[in-house]
């Protein structure tokens, strides 16, 4: 009894304690708690990537939680209106935990979604055990204490002042850590990506505004239909195209530096190409878009149909193969089979993707219907370069093992980066013997086999370093690509000697000709198979 009395009192001292405090003390409270409550596992990731046996390392380390404290003291102080500031801390509280919850174990769902059993099916996989202890201990408790205190906010004057200088101070504080951290926190950044969605609740309030802007203020187009009805001759559907797309293959390095093998193990013919954009999701939508990679915007790509939409109505049968970039709006409209992945590690290799997924969809497919099979790879992971290859293919020494790559030299960083491109020509050099066993046990069907990379990557050139920057000033080693085509029905160098200006445009009309799609999307001029019978 004397043991509960003196727990009691414990409490009732703390509750009394902060009973009343000033809106700037609770501001302070409130940020080291987000830091500590929801925003460790990003901290541990970037812990993770960095290590702690450098100074540079404790530094980077050290400017990450200063961030996030000065982050979060701009969020909350940018939410301190004084009838609204409660209701709203509690509600971050409550989002905060669903999120990190779910970023923890992978259970998410779309809140948006139209039907309703499905948004409850979605809720349901929150109600366990481990959620409803975190609902307790990151909502209930933090908020019953907050709901306690008597904040005293002061004059509507020293309030406004407060909000400005404080907004403002933080925003200083966050630019100027940026300007000193840029060039050591951007290889981090780019290694740290699929963390970022860890950055409780900053994550989810900029998915949010991206959200709201596409789906209410970016201009509004009507759906274009270009084509309602392609067709594809009876006698000429025995056709399988392989496409493979790959991340940051950059043209100069890897047609020089990969080209002799691959030409003299499979009949491939290779150019460069200029690239739509320099960042993933960009490029990749565009690569399958029937705009012009001058006149492309994601708003006008997503309100039209693309290749998938054209082969899929012609009755083509795609498959798309992926580690895990998955394919999104562009199979919306699209009849496209997303086929299951067998392996069960956490982080699965291309090799595994290529010799499990591939290789059994390829024997399982109909060799008298048209397929098209898209690999999308795993992007070379700048800046972890050595992270996306097996040492088996790291002939290329010394090498940058670290993202803090101020620490490696230009010569270092490149080694890892060729060691990338020598795992890109053996997955290549695989995924065509495998095309080839369906050849040879079909001889009637076919095939062809066409490689590309949706942008390249900077390797110091000019000070920049990996990609991303905007395509009006982005360098070429960013925009250059390389594009294989291997097809015995073309004739030796054809492509090289009619290349001109050649684009990511050429890839959507030149699979239009190799599948016989009759269309109206179909344009001659952009076709490589024309361009070669031409020359």
């Amino acid at each position: 009894m004397h043991y509960m009395d003196f727990k009691f009192k414990i409490v009732n001292t703390i509750f009394s304690s902060m009973s009343k405090a000033s809106i700037q003390s609770v501001i302070l409270f409130l940020t080291f708690w987000n830091v500590l409550a929801y925003n460790i596992p990003f901290v541990v990731s970037v812990y993770n990537i960095v290590g702690h046996q450098s100074l540079s390392a404790v530094l980077l380390l050290s400017f990450t939680i200063f961030s996030l404290c000065i982050l979060n003291m701009l969020f909350l102080t940018l939410i301190s209106i004084k009838p609204l500031f409660k209701v709203l801390v509690v509600m971050q509280f409550l989002i905060s935990t669903i999120l990190l919850y779910s970023n923890a174990t992978g259970k998410q769902y779309n809140p948006f979604a139209f039907d309703f059993y499905e948004w409850l099916e979605g809720l349901g996989r929150f109600f366990t055990f481990h959620f409803l202890l975190m609902l307790v201990f990151l909502v209930c408790l933090p908020s019953f204490t907050l709901l306690k205190i008597q904040i005293k906010w002061g004059s509507l004057k020293n309030n406004i002042i407060r909000w400005v200088g404080y907004s403002s101070i933080s925003i200083l504080i966050l630019w100027c850590c940026f300007y000193l951290f840029e060039t050591r926190w951007s290889p981090v950044y780019h290694e740290s990506r699929s963390s970022l969605r860890n950055i409780v609740p900053f994550h989810f309030l900029d998915s949010s505004l991206k959200f709201i802007k596409q789906q209410y203020l970016n201009p509004i187009y009507d759906f274009t239909i270009i084509d309602s009805s392609p067709t594809i001759p009876s006698s000429k559907r025995n056709t399988t195209v392989v496409l493979v797309v790959a991340e940051s293959v950059r043209a100069d390095m890897f047609l020089s530096h990969t080209i002799n093998p691959l030409i003299q193990s499979i009949n491939t013919q290779g150019i460069t190409i200029e690239a739509c954009n320099t960042y993933h999701t960009s490029s990749l939508q565009c690569i399958f878009s029937f705009l012009s990679t001058e006149s492309y915007s994601d708003s006008k790509g997503k309100h039209q149909q693309n290749l998938l939409d054209i082969m899929s109505l012609a009755g083509v049968n795609i498959y798309w193969l992926a580690n895990e970039n998955q394919c999104g709006d562009l199979c919306i409209k699209a009849s496209i089979e997303r086929v299951p992945f067998d392996c069960q590690k956490k982080d699965c290799s291309d090799e595994e993707l290529v010799n499990m997924r591939y290789h059994r969809v390829l024997s399982e497919l109909s060799p008298s219907e048209p397929n098209l099979i898209i690999l999308h790879l795993k992007n070379i992971s700048s800046p972890l370069y050595s992270k996306s290859y097996p040492k088996s293919v790291g002939s290329n020494h010394p090498t940058c093992d670290t993202a803090l790559v101020s620490q490696c030299t230009d010569t270092q960083l490149i080694n890892s980066y060729k060691n990338s491109l020598n795992y890109v020509t053996q997955l290549l050099i695989d995924i065509n013997s495998y095309l080839e066993e369906f050849q040879n046990k079909y001889p009637t069907v076919e095939t062809a086999l066409v490689f590309t990379s949706n942008h390249g990557e900077s390797l110091g050139e000019g000070g920049l370093y990996f990609h991303g920057a905007p395509k009006n000033i982005a360098p070429k080693e960013q925009l250059m690509v390389p594009l294989l085509l291997s097809d015995s029905r073309l004739n030796s160098d054809c492509i090289s000697k009619s290349a001109n200006g050649f684009t990511h445009d050429q890839i959507v009309h030149t699979l239009l000709h190799k599948f016989n799609i009759a269309t109206k999307a179909y344009k001659a001029n952009a076709d490589i198979y024309t361009t070669c019978e031409q020359h």
